[in-house]
């Protein structure tokens, strides 16, 4: 997964034979969408400092890779770049606010709901 400050996030995918192929591209209007990025599995953790956001992405088996975010993260309050950092492992998100010093974590539920620690 390759992120940057343009707004796109390029999912790239390794093929039985040993090479690499563009799975999917991720775009959203946020400011600074895709300045941080994690991954773990079928799922993609985007950050958008800009805009004191981070999004949750995931692939189906059927489907691929959803353009639309699972899950919208917000902060608390609008103080420290919200998304600046982030980083993902099973059904645990955690986003943090660089200027703030602050990091938020979250908690996916049975049902794949995200819920503030």
């Amino acid at each position: 997964v390759i992120g940057s400050k343009g707004n796109q996030v390029h999912i790239f995918e390794r093929q039985n034979q040993g090479q690499w192929s563009l799975a999917a591209v991720l775009r959203h209007d946020s400011l600074f969408f895709g300045s941080s990025v994690a991954t773990y599995e079928d799922d993609v953790l985007v950050g958008a400092y800009g805009d004191q956001k981070a999004f949750v992405f995931g692939r189906d088996a059927v489907a691929g890779w959803s353009t639309s975010p699972l899950h919208v993260f917000l902060p608390d309050s609008n103080l420290g770049l919200f998304g600046s950092a982030v980083a993902i492992r099973k059904s645990v998100a955690v986003v943090a606010s660089l200027y703030s010093g602050t990091v938020y974590v979250f908690f996916r539920d049975m049902s794949g709901q995200w819920l503030d620690a």
